[in-house]
């Protein structure tokens, strides 16, 4: 132990610079990945977006993983007069794909919207026949509700 940590005393330029080149492989590759995957979500200010809210929280009922890990007060969820996009801000959104926070969800395929506390559950049907169930925490669900039933 004593040895290893002569090294790192005697060398640390180095082990500072393999450090910070890991971190930079690492986050590159998170980036790389993130636009190979090609989502494009609604800008906020485009016309037609019937709700917007920047401050939610939730999470993907997928998987344990998906359920414990969740966002809190960083998802971005949009309504348009034909989809729902939730998603994250950078650099948040480079985890999403782990955590199953992104979403373009055509309102046709939403199956139900109910709330239960502050919480609103969502299920809906992807075009392959699967289901899928969020549960959002949201500063206006009433509205988010009416959104989501107007179209």
């Amino acid at each position: 132990m004593k040895s290893i940590l002569e090294f790192v005393f005697n060398n640390f330029a180095l082990c500072f610079g393999l450090i910070t080149l890991w971190y930079v492989v690492c986050f590159s590759y998170l980036v790389w990945k993130r636009k190979k995957k090609g989502l494009t979500f609604p800008n906020p200010t485009d016309e037609g977006v019937v709700f917007s809210e920047f401050k939610a929280s939730g999470s993907s009922h997928k998987t344990i993983f998906t359920r414990l890990g969740g966002a809190s007060r960083c998802l971005t969820v949009l309504v348009t007069e034909n989809v729902l996009a939730i998603t994250t801000p950078f650099p948040f959104n480079l985890l999403n794909e782990k955590f199953d926070l992104d979403h373009i969800v055509p309102l046709k395929n939403i199956v139900s919207v109910e709330q239960r506390g502050n919480a609103t559950h969502l299920k809906y049907t992807h075009d392959d026949g699967s289901s899928s169930n969020l549960t959002i925490l949201l500063q206006n669900p009433k509205q988010f509700i009416k959104s989501l039933s107007q179209n």
